[in-house]
């Protein structure tokens, strides 16, 4: 041999190699490459899955825009809905209070016409009072003087003094 080489020796370290080798194999290796592939099968999953739910919840999302946005037509519609009846009923209650503002103006010129008229009979009478109160004066002023002027023709130019003395 050569080189001192021994290709018995040599074939028994290939031979217990391959022995490790095909051991580890069959111990290691293919045990983790089994686990390794049922982690990467086990996230290949949980992506498609959460890639599913984030689909999903897209689609959530879409629908609930959408009633959200059906909602905020509807809250409009009542609301313009609320403001016509609103305005309608103020428009009920103005046309109501003129109608009674009316009716209260046209009994409150009832009564001041009403009012007016009695106040004039009143001052009719107490003018016919003072009419007769001032024609009685009149009279009673003009028959005195008729009488005074009977008087002092009657009693001639002597009598003037007392005349006077009356009228005084």
């Amino acid at each position: 041999m050569p080189l001192n080489i021994d290709f018995q020796q040599i074939l028994l370290h290939l031979f217990n190699f391959v022995i490790l080798g095909g051991g580890l194999y069959f111990l290691l290796y293919k045990p983790v490459r089994v686990f390794m592939d049922e982690r990467e099968k086990r996230i290949s999953d949980s992506l498609d899955k959460a890639k599913a739910q984030m689909e999903e919840a897209e689609a959530m999302k879409a629908d609930y825009q959408k009633q959200m946005a059906d909602a905020h037509a509807l809250i409009k519609a009542h609301e313009q809905e609320a403001e016509a009846r609103i305005e309608m009923e103020r428009r009920t209650v103005e046309k109501d209070a003129k109608k009674q503002a009316a009716e209260y103006l046209k009994s409150a010129r009832a009564e001041a016409e009403k009012e007016r008229e009695l106040m004039m009979e009143e001052a009719q009478k107490e003018i016919r009072v003072l009419a007769s109160e001032a024609a009685e004066k009149l009279a009673r002023s003009s028959i005195s003087n008729v009488y005074d002027e009977f008087l002092d023709s009657v009693s001639g130019p002597a009598s003037m003094p007392q005349n006077e003395h009356r009228q005084g």
